[in-house]
């Protein structure tokens, strides 16, 4: 059973679906079938055989069948509420009863003297029961699968599920506990199916009674058998159960008395019955553990490979983060200089005009242009031009406020913007570096000089506005004559719109 169940967890199916069968199960099954068949005919030949009595072997085989029909209809109930199918339902009611009734049945057995009975009812209590048993346990199965034939296992609504459960449950109980009065409370009214007073107490009325429970446990497994043509596991399994329920009761109505082959053989039979279905239910479980546990060690390698991924997109993000970064460097960085550039500049003035405009702060540019720079070239050679603009952007750089931004403008002229910073200190500003850069000692045929032009921001003026008055004013620092500082102011009494750049203070150079 457990080399089936394990073949059945192997297809990964639901047992009542088609195919869930295999050619192993259906092998096993049938070398299972053969045994109880071939036990059968031994009964019919050695039933009668008298063996030891022992009367403690019905309270094990009654605590037997008490666990394992109980767990199987628990399962059972399980896969009812999973799958919604009304053979579940009835199949948990079917091992329920089963189970529940071996203890009415277990007290009612007379352990001592049979003409006494046991601690419930009287001497035929124990044998009603039993007959109660093996005929409603087949019927309520064959009540199962005509129900799963009719609904062609279409399943029940959500709703009706718990509700469905719960009528299962007690109407189980409650027959239980009638039969269990009937047995014992009414035990006079009932018909005899034993006669201590033969020598085969056996009496006709419980031949008729095992001849019920054999033909409805009969059609229940001819019904269930007929349901096999597609392969179905639940019903492929349940004829192995309803025939090992036949061959119990067939060694019981060929046992003639207690304690005989036959009457042995048929307990056993009942555990044999008990735990086929259970066996399998507890397969397909192990097999639903065993491919839970390859999920979820194929979701741990997937997470595993996951992390490995995004740790590797992350390296790949940073990585590329770092060439962007370096691009945007190369691409705002003036290569000479290593200033930067022109973009970036324009860029840095976008931001402190909106900066000025939305919030009201002052700034001021400083335009620089290096004095005779094409002489230099045309004089000294390119080469010297470069280690000059590059001494001159060093100078520069390194004389200015944190704050402050240096750029390379364009050509031999370069910008600085002086942030939160008026008229005045930008003016003396550009004054120290005019004369940072005239002392320098550099080596050059010819002093390096440059010119300045200063403009602060206006509120309300555009941004040209304030480019083209630094201009200017570089363009009158070398019309005076080159190495100076011109500055600009806004003329107060002439308003927005009309101002007039006027040189508020020249520095003359050492010439002068």
């Amino acid at each position: 059973m457990i080399v089936t169940s394990k073949f059945l967890t192997s297809k990964q199916m639901n047992l009542d679906e088609p195919g869930s069968a295999g050619p192993l199960s259906v092998q096993v099954s049938m070398a299972l079938t053969t045994l109880i068949l071939l036990m059968t005919a031994a009964i019919l030949v050695f039933g009668d055989t008298q063996l030891s009595a022992h009367p403690e072997f019905v309270p094990f085989h009654a605590a037997i069948v008490l666990m394992l029909d109980g767990t199987t209809a628990f399962l059972l109930y399980g896969q009812f509420h999973f799958r919604r199918l009304p053979l579940y339902l009835m199949l948990a009611s079917a091992y329920l009863l089963s189970a529940l009734i071996t203890l009415p049945f277990v007290l009612s057995f007379p352990l001592q003297d049979q003409q006494q009975g046991g601690f419930l009812g009287g001497p035929q209590s124990a044998i009603w029961l039993w007959h109660f048993w093996h005929i409603l346990f087949p019927s309520v199965v064959l009540l199962g699968t005509l129900l799963d034939w009719r609904d062609k296992r279409a399943p029940w609504p959500s709703e009706r599920i718990w509700p469905a459960t719960y009528r299962s449950l007690i109407a189980v109980s409650a027959l239980v506990v009638i039969l269990s009065v009937v047995v014992s409370v009414f035990h006079d009214a009932l018909p005899p199916l034993l006669d201590f007073t033969q020598t085969a107490p056996l009496t006709p009325l419980f031949y008729w009674a095992g001849g019920v429970a054999a033909v409805v446990t009969l059609a229940a497994l001819a019904l269930t058998w007929s349901r096999f043509t597609q392969l179905s596991a639940i019903n492929l399994w349940l004829s192995v159960t309803l025939l090992a329920f036949l061959a119990d009761i067939l060694a019981s109505l060929g046992a003639y008395q207690r304690y005989t082959v036959g009457w042995y053989f048929g307990r056993i039979e009942a555990m044999i019955a008990s735990s086929i279905l259970l066996f399998v239910l507890l397969g397909e479980m192990i097999g639903l553990y065993r491919r839970l546990g390859e999920a979820m060690h194929q979701m741990v390698e997937s997470n595993r490979s996951l992390v490995s991924l995004i740790t590797e997109n992350q390296h790949a993000k940073a990585a590329l983060a770092e060439k962007n970064l370096q691009l945007e460097r190369i691409s705002s960085t003036d290569h000479l200089t290593k200033l930067p550039n022109r973009r970036a500049t324009e860029l840095e003035l976008q931001e402190q005009y909106r900066m000025g405009e939305r919030y009201g702060r002052k700034f001021c540019i400083i335009m620089i242009d290096i004095d005779h720079f094409k002489k230099i070239n045309d004089t000294q050679g390119h080469q010297m031009g470069d280690e000059v603009l590059r001494h001159i952007s060093s100078m520069i750089s390194n004389h200015v406020r944190m704050t402050d931004f240096v750029g390379r403008w364009g050509g031999e002229e370069f910008l600085v913007i002086c942030t939160e910073t008026e008229l005045t200190s930008a003016t003396e500003l550009a004054q120290r570096l005019r004369e940072l850069i005239e002392t320098s000692t550099f080596d050059a045929e010819s002093p390096m000089t440059a010119s300045f032009g200063v403009s602060e921001f206006r509120l309300g003026e555009t941004l040209e506005n304030l480019m083209m008055r630094a201009d200017q004013h570089l363009y009158l620092a070398k019309q005076a004559g080159r190495n100076r500082v011109s500055s600009s102011l806004l003329q107060p009494d002439e308003g927005f719109g009309n101002w007039t750049a006027v040189a508020e203070q020249t520095h003359t150079d050492r010439a002068n």
